[in-house]
């Protein structure tokens, strides 16, 4: 028997705005924040698939400007449009490392919602009307190094398309948003189901508390008149901070007509308080389906208390070690082991963060215990830092006991590329980059460096620029920088930029998606064979 199970707490996700164009120029336009709970998910009846990435992984990679999640679908799996609207079929050329590939863009509620669906396996081009339902194409992994599909959502904001304000998306394709974490089984509700509920779920034992295993007992029943195989089955649950919880089990078992059994289901919740059961999805035979249930249990919190944070100082400097003191209060009359103590809130940029002790730490009975943690990153993006949460490692599950609402100032020099554009001929590549000091202090980099892979894959290449000015604080520079190139070896995929400033390097992220002029290199290199 294999049993998985993930626990996932919801952080604040931060706004992070797309630049794509698009023709009308309005300034003002009302954004239905109900449409997108109205849309259709892509994919049939009877079919379901995990998501395997949620909107702040492609912010914390730059993946996507949009609201944007990926779901493991395998290659050639029909896909049909979620919503009535304009569909245009594009292909993504932008020479880096991962892109859109095949994709379509469509148009929906009267121009105010862009659904954008990466990684088709299929190339298509123009653009025609859809309705809802009709079939766009098919999953692939084109542009990705494996198959998934990418679903993105904007709004139009004036003349651009823009990240939507995930607060007010309380619904996505029928379900709360917070039901879409990483591992969640999405599946259509109302399918024909040859498994139905044979009451609420059951939760034998009370009295919990944070770090318990829950205990659960899911009743199904075989509708059908035939026997089937239940492959999977997943409980998911919310907690009243917005915390989603999954529990997983994937053991084969044999249902024949009319038979009933209880599914024993074990989780271990990462909060203190009420967890609402929702939903319970599973596969029989190769089909996928989902259920709305009821279910109701608490979890009392732990003996230890969060006392806060404190810091040396209330500034770090960009390229400094982030360096915590943790106090805890243990209120209990029991030593208490924890694998790791931690604490985590968000970037300025709403990614994720977190501070280690890196090592199993004795908190004694009735005493209060100063923990030195390190951070997991070294800081290079300039500006405050929250502190949201406390918690401590426990065997595989993350336990979380203590809420906090500090923070402290990250201050120092940052490099953005407020734009780039890449410029191919049959022999070399021209990236042009427009850099922009937004720190707080100036920086004279000792080189601006790119790299990427060739197109073998197997491969990598770089450039770098030595010359390049210093910036104060607000300024900026425009950065030409060449790559010699092999023609026949096709197309170069760019990776990222970074500088190197007094000896370390530093990552330069993209604020907009980069505008790319790029030719494919073959038709480049036959238009100078015939003397263009």
């Amino acid at each position: 028997m294999r049993r998985i199970l993930r626990a996932v707490t919801l952080g604040l996700l931060a706004l992070f705005c797309s630049m794509s164009p698009v023709s009308a120029d309005l300034d003002l336009i009302e954004i239905n924040y109900n449409a997108p709970g109205a849309l259709l998910l892509p994919w049939d009846c009877g079919r379901g698939y995990r998501v395997t990435w949620e909107p702040q992984d492609h912010w914390a990679h730059g993946k996507a400007g949009g609201i944007a999640y990926d779901f493991a679908l395998p290659e050639g799996t029909p896909l049909y449009a979620p919503a009535d609207g304009i569909a245009h079929f594009l292909t993504d050329e932008r020479p880096f490392e991962t892109n859109l590939g095949h994709y379509v863009e469509i148009v929906a509620e009267g121009g105010t919602w862009l659904i954008r669906l990466a990684h088709l396996r299929d190339a298509q081009s123009g653009e025609r009307p859809v309705m809802a339902g009709e079939f766009i194409g098919y999953s692939g992994r084109s542009g990705a190094s494996a198959a998934h599909l990418h679903i993105e959502f904007l709004v139009r904001q004036g003349a651009r398309w823009v990240q939507p304000d995930y607060e007010r998306m309380v619904e996505l394709f029928g379900r709360p948003m917070n039901e879409y974490v990483m591992g969640a089984m999405i599946a259509h509700d109302g399918c024909a189901a040859r498994l139905t509920l044979a009451g609420d779920v059951q939760v034998p034992a009370d009295g919990w508390r944070l770090g318990d295993t829950v205990e659960l007992r899911v009743p199904v029943r075989n509708a059908g008149v035939e026997p089937f195989d239940l492959r999977a089955l997943q409980v998911s649950m919310t907690h009243p901070s917005g915390a989603s919880l999954l529990a997983d089990i994937e053991e084969e078992r044999t249902l024949g007509p009319g038979a009933a059994m209880l599914v024993p289901v074990s989780v271990r919740p990462p909060l203190a308080g009420e967890w609402r059961i929702q939903r319970v999805s599973y596969q029989v035979d190769d089909l996928v389906h989902s259920l709305s249930v009821e279910g109701l249990f608490r979890v009392d919190p732990s003996p230890l208390r969060a006392l806060g944070v404190s810091m040396p100082t209330e500034e770090i400097s960009v390229g400094d070690t982030i360096a915590l003191t943790a106090w805890v209060e243990n209120m209990s009359d029991e030593i208490i082991r924890v694998d790791d103590l931690a604490v985590g809130g968000l970037r300025p940029d709403g990614v994720p963060w977190t501070a280690h002790a890196g090592q199993m730490t004795e908190l004694l009975p009735g005493r209060i215990s100063a923990v030195n943690l390190s951070g997991a990153v070294i800081p290079q993006t300039v500006g405050e830092w929250d502190i949201r949460w406390i918690g401590y490692r426990s065997g595989d599950d993350d336990l979380l006991f203590g809420r906090l609402n500090q923070s402290f100032a990250v201050v120092g020099p940052e490099l953005r590329a407020a734009r780039m554009d890449v410029y191919a001929s049959s022999h070399s590549i021209g990236i042009l980059l427009h850099l922009i000091n937004v720190g707080t202090a100036p920086v004279a980099p000792e080189a601006v460096e790119v790299w990427g892979w060739k197109a073998n894959g197997e491969e990598h290449f770089s450039a770098i620029r030595e010359d390049i000015a210093s910036l104060a604080p607000g300024e900026s520079t425009m950065l030409w920088i060449g790559v010699p190139i092999d023609p026949k070896e096709g197309t170069w995929r760019l990776v990222e930029a970074g500088h190197w400033t007094d000896g370390n390097y530093y990552r330069i992220p993209l604020s907009d998606p980069p505008t790319i002029s790029a030719a494919l290199l073959a038709d480049l290199s036959r238009e100078d064979d015939d003397g263009f």
